[in-house]
């Protein structure tokens, strides 16, 4: 038993009861030159199956635009007809149920061979419902309409055009909204395979533990996704730009993603990635707390190519990765940008791991906020892999930035990155907080801290074995700022590179290579500077240690008190310092040039004010050993303001006048005279004199 309608006719049926077949035309094939009514059908029951025109269509029959309505549960309405064929067009209908387990589908049951779906809208209040906006598959050409899918309750799932796609088939432009928990939305379809293409899809939902794919669960073959807008508030639910899952050669576009809420898990394409799939450039937001956000995907490997993406975050404890969570096997980062603002918020231009080769995009990484970590490429970077050349800025307090990585090892390299702080109490690494064994060298970054109190290291924390440091740059405006030039340590046979080093301000403290250099590391050629009062500027470091080496360093004070060391605070035997150039500027300023000197040739200049040029402390007095070969040359020394600091008593001194110019011979012993250093262009000086300071 069936209720029909009359082909061609506007038919008005109604039904209440459970089990009954409703057809708005024909209970058979609407084919040429049958014409379809505009057809209400109105079921109040269970069981029961509403057809717009009949139960199939062909040969370029077009669907009215009918009207389904269906109260009760497990009830199945079919837009058009069970099947369209032929080059058969829907007609755009209006389907709503009301009840639970309904299937809704907004032209048929399987569309093929260039069948065509009309624009249609459902509509489902309840729970369990399954709406589609075309039909249960598409294949062979065939092509969605542009359909509006909606939802109000639990654990409904709507797909924008079907559950399959396959042979060319294209999804429509659709619309899917939805308001409850646990349901599932689906741009275009379940699984898209062949050459399908997804439409161009508009998803939104309100509620939680909802699942949201801008095109299908799984997409493979040639299939591929289209530009879809995702928008979810609420919580634990997961957003794929286009899939769940892609393999062999499919495709992501350049999807939109917006959540608000927490626990949030936002895909830019797929969450797994397989073979030699695709990435779109797609954009990523979020408002809220402890959600992640993945550019691409989780894992990246093999031939899989990643986008360009846009990734921002407005809230606390959220995590962003530019790419994904791991990349491997020579893969190449996307050039990402990633925004945050708020505070305790993770940035990861790439990933959190990168190794077998793997070459970092050139991100940018922007953070307005506080307790947050910023790293260019990766947590960690291994076996080859590199980072690209990233610009991290950042506004706040107790952040940590770091240009490529936290951690490198085995053959990693960082790119030449640039960091921009803005606060007080940050931490700034150029390339890493740890290079370790395996490392070649650091890159050449460009560090500024504008604040109070930062922390600024041109390569790393830690730097150890044969790494070489980068040619780094680092500027700081502000006070109570500590800039390394390559590390807080340098070891074994590690190697500091030619840095420029620059503070704005007072009480700043300035390493041109690290606090301690050991082994045989050695320091680079830098270049310091300060402009403030009460600065201390150490040429390489505050200690060296074992057969440590210096580097030939050039540091020039500012118009205060600084203190400036042409190698380091404290030398043991075994190491040897830089032939060092030492500017005062303006202040009473203390140089010294060595606290030994074997073998060197250092350069101290005052400038204004009066300075103490320090050639000995109260243990030993400095540039011995080598006679007339090491000493320090004063180029400004004015008996009237400046004082040379020595060690031990007058007797152990001569001055000698050569020329113009005075030299002052040491005597460790009675018959052992060694120059310690030359005093330019001034002569007549007194050894008694209290110019002459010393101390033992």
């Amino acid at each position: 038993m069936a209720i029909l309608g009359q082909p061609g006719v506007n038919d008005n049926l109604k039904y209440l009861g459970d089990s009954e077949l409703l057809y708005g035309d024909i209970n058979g094939i609407l084919e040429p030159p049958m014409l379809a009514g505009d057809d209400t059908l109105a079921v109040e029951g269970n069981y029961n199956a509403l057809y717009g025109e009949g139960n199939a269509m062909i040969e370029f029959t077009q669907g009215g635009k009918d009207y389904l309505r269906a109260t009760g549960d497990s009830n199945a309405l079919f837009g058009d007809a069970s099947q369209m064929f032929d080059n058969s067009l829907g007609g755009d209908d209006t389907l709503l149920a009301r009840g639970r387990q309904n299937f809704l589908r907004g032209d048929a049951n399987e569309m093929l061979d260039n069948a065509q779906g009309g624009n249609d809208i459902l509509y489902a209040e309840g729970q369990n419902n399954i709406l589609m906006g075309d039909s249960q598959q598409m294949s062979s050409q065939s092509r969605g309409g542009n359909d509006a899918l909606n939802s109000l309750g639990n654990v409904n799932r709507l797909y924008g055009d079907t559950y399959q796609m396959d042979l060319g088939t294209e999804g429509g432009d659709d619309t899917l909204v939805g308001k409850g928990d646990s349901n599932s939305l689906f741009g275009d379809a379940n699984q898209m395979y062949g050459s399908a293409q997804g439409g161009q899809d508009t998803l939104t939902i309100k509620g939680n533990i909802n699942g949201v794919y801008g095109d299908a669960e799984s997409i493979t073959g040639l299939a591929q996704g289209d530009q879809d807008v995702l928008r979810v508030e609420g919580d634990l639910n997961n957003l794929y730009g286009d899939a769940k899952s892609m393999t062999e050669m499919a495709r992501g576009r350049g999807d939109r993603l917006v959540a608000r809420g927490n626990n949030n898990f936002l895909y830019g394409d797929a969450r797994e990635m397989f073979d030699s799939t695709k990435s779109g450039s797609d954009i990523l937001e979020v408002t809220g707390s402890y959600n992640l956000l993945y550019g691409d995907t989780t894992s990246i490997y093999g031939s899989i190519q990643t986008g360009n993406d846009s990734l921002t975050s407005t809230g606390s404890f959220n995590s962003s990765y530019g790419d994904g969570e791991t990349m491997s096997d020579n893969t190449l980062g996307g050039d990402d940008t990633l925004i945050a603002t708020g505070d305790y918020n993770f940035l990861y231009g790439d990933t959190s791991e990168m190794f077998d080769g793997v070459q970092g995009g050139n991100n940018v990484l922007s953070v307005e906020g506080n307790n947050s970590f910023l790293y260019g490429n990766a947590l960690f970077m291994h076996d080859s892999a590199k980072g690209g050349n990233d610009a991290l800025t950042l506004k706040g307090n107790n952040n940590t930035v770091s240009g490529d990585a936290a951690s490198f090892y085995d053959s990693a390299l960082g790119g030449n990155d640039t960091l921009t702080v803005q606060g007080d109490f940050n931490l700034v690494y150029g390339d890493a907080g740890h290079l370790r064994e395996g490392v070649i060298s650091g890159s050449n970054d460009s560090l500024t801290a504008k604040g109070n109190g930062n922390f600024l290291y041109g390569d790393a924390f830690q730097m150890g074995y044969a790494v070489s440091g980068g040619d780094d740059t680092l500027t700081s405006k502000g006070n109570d700022n500590v800039l390394y030039g390559d590390g807080q340590n340098l070891y074994v046979t590690a190697r500091g590179g030619n840095d420029i080093l620059t503070a704005k301000g007072n009480s700043n403290i300035l390493y041109g290579d690290a606090i301690g250099i050991y082994g045989t590391a050695s320091g680079g050629d830098d270049t310091l500077t300060v402009e403030g009062d009460s600065n201390f500027v150490y040429g390489d470091a505050v200690a060296m240690s074992e057969i440590a080496r210096g580097g030939n360093d050039i540091l020039t004070g500012g118009l205060g008190n600084d203190h400036l060391f042409g190698d380091a605070k404290s030398m043991s035997s075994g190491t040897r310092g830089g032939d060092d150039l030492l500017i005062g500027g303006d202040g009473n300023d203390t140089l010294v040039g060595s606290v030994r000197g074997t073998g060197e040739l250092d350069t101290l200049e005052g400038g204004a004010g009066r300075d103490l040029f320090v050639l000995g402390d109260g243990t030993v007095a400095f540039y011995v050993g080598k006679r007339e070969a090491d000493y320090a040359l004063n180029t400004d020394f004015s008996p009237s303001d400046d004082i040379i600091q020595l060690f031990g008593e007058v007797s152990q001194y001569s001055l000698v006048t050569v020329g113009s110019d005075t030299y002052i011979n040491y005597y460790e012993q009675s018959n052992s005279k060694d120059l310690i250093g030359i005093i330019q262009g001034v002569t007549n000086l007194d050894i008694n004199q209290s110019y002459f300071q010393f101390v033992a």
